[in-house]
């Protein structure tokens, strides 16, 4: 490794007044006791080269960590401490120095004045700690752990106390319009995080800790105004607490629903028809079935040999059949993608709905048909909102995909602060250093 690349490095971050550079030696020139010292921060067996600096207390930096005061009067140096600085040509480059130690004029409080870049109670600085967080973006944290050697539990703490991993709030703010989409995905089996989008600019806003509708007020809250500004729609499944929590987050907001699950609602409908026919038929003949793929596939895909079979369950089945018809009419209005003739088909699929629900002949599904379409009558400026906004949930399962490769890098996770905060990092998230540990980041 040259000399030069070495100092170059340090002079970056320590500078050349506040600490002066000594004389840079490899690992192997210092005592055995030096060393043992020095593979502590590094490890074993690994080329390092070690970078002396003294402390010149005419160059203070630190103000008092308590109160803020500038002046102090000296008390002396500290023990000499290593530290894993930064990495120069694929090596390691250990910091030794002793630290200058300082007593408040003010409130008398002891302090320490450290190195650019050196965190108390640390053995990396800022510098590496940054170099471990881009690491983790694409390995594991057991990776970054044996890589840069430090404890797994040392640098949970670090990335839960000491970083901020948030979106890029400046750029957004830039923005002529933004679009939120919010959705939902599984954490660890049944226990759901809400994961929060932009369409615009096509990133993840945040993974909340859980699926409750505080959480996701608490997040909105947080949102700064001038991003909140240029929010003009948004997109949602169809859960009632997160339509009311956007619109109540900000009236002028469009709210669109999401086709798949509006779609899956008239599917909903015919597999619970289907599943009663089934019981009925299984009384008299214990082998009856009812085929779901005919009924399931939309009409324009089914093979020929499968719509006939699907032609002869609905002429054998009134009732399915009219269900049938009514999702097919349901998924016809989102093939159409027409933002005039789209909400003309809806409207026509809304009489025959109702057509349907006072038909006596359907008198056993009434009861089905009704709550099918107050489910509809709720949602429909949402529904119709879609045809404008062509604003959907998939840019959310776009990102779901990264974050299961995530997860099986990372082979699981237990604890679900860890798990937001390696998401956030994999989906390229900005990373803030905090020199001090903070209370515990907000959702």
């Amino acid at each position: 490794m040259e000399e030069s690349v070495r100092l170059v490095k340090v002079e970056a971050y320590v500078g050349d007044n506040y600490y002066t550079i000594k004389e840079a030696r490899a690992i192997e020139l210092y005592t055995l006791e030096e060393q043992a010292r020095i593979e502590k921060v590094i490890g074993e067996e690994r080329e390092a080269y070690v970078q002396e600096v003294a402390y010149d207390r005419a160059f203070k930096q630190q103000n008092c960590t308590k109160c803020g005061h500038q002046e102090g009067t000296w008390l002396g140096l500290a023990k000499w401490r290593w530290v894993w600085y930064a990495e120069a040509a694929g090596a390691p480059l250990v910091l030794g120095f002793q630290a200058g130690r300082w007593q408040c004029q003010r409130c008398e409080t002891s302090y320490t004045d450290y190195p650019l870049s050196v965190m108390a109670y640390s053995r990396h600085s800022v510098v590496m700690l940054y170099e471990m967080l881009e690491a983790m973006r694409k390995q594991s944290m057991a990776w970054v752990c044996r890589r840069y050697h430090i404890d797994e539990k040392t640098l949970s703490r670090m990335l839960l106390r000491q970083v901020e991993i948030r979106p890029d709030w400046e750029a957004l703010a830039r923005q002529s319009a933004l679009h939120l989409v919010v959705d939902e995905h599984s954490f660890a089996g049944k226990k759901l995080v809400i994961t929060v989008c932009e369409a615009v600019t096509r990133q993840v806003l945040a993974i909340l800790r859980d699926a409750k509708i505080a959480t996701l007020k608490a997040f909105l809250k947080s949102i700064p105004r001038a991003v909140k500004k240029r929010i003009v729609y948004a997109a949602t499944d169809l859960k009632e607490g997160y339509r009311t929590t956007l619109l109540g987050w900000k009236r002028s907001l469009i709210v669109s629903a999401d086709p798949f699950h509006v779609v899956r609602l008239g599917n909903q409908l015919v597999e619970e028809e289907r599943r009663m026919l089934q019981a009925d038929l299984r009384l008299k003949d214990r082998e009856a079935h009812i085929p779901t793929g005919p009924l399931r596939a939309g009409g324009e895909r089914i093979k020929r040999s499968t719509r006939s079979l699907r032609n002869e369950i609905l002429a054998a089945h009134p009732t399915l059949e009219c269900t049938y018809r009514l999702k097919e009419q349901l998924r016809a209005v989102y093939l159409a993608r027409d933002p005039v003739q789209s909400p003309l088909l809806f409207e026509r699929f809304e009489e025959d709905l109702r057509h349907a629900i006072d038909n006596p002949a359907l008198r056993s599904i009434r009861k089905d048909l009704k709550r099918f379409e107050g489910t509809l009558r709720r949602w429909r400026p949402h529904i119709l909102a879609y045809f404008n906004t062509w604003l959907s949930t998939a840019i959310v399962e776009g990102f779901h995909t990264p974050i299961k490769l995530i997860k099986r890098i990372s082979f699981g996770f237990r604890n679900v602060e860890r798990y937001r905060a390696k998401i956030m990092l994999g989906l390229g998230s900005t990373i803030i250093i905090h020199r001090r540990p903070q209370q515990p980041l907000a959702a």
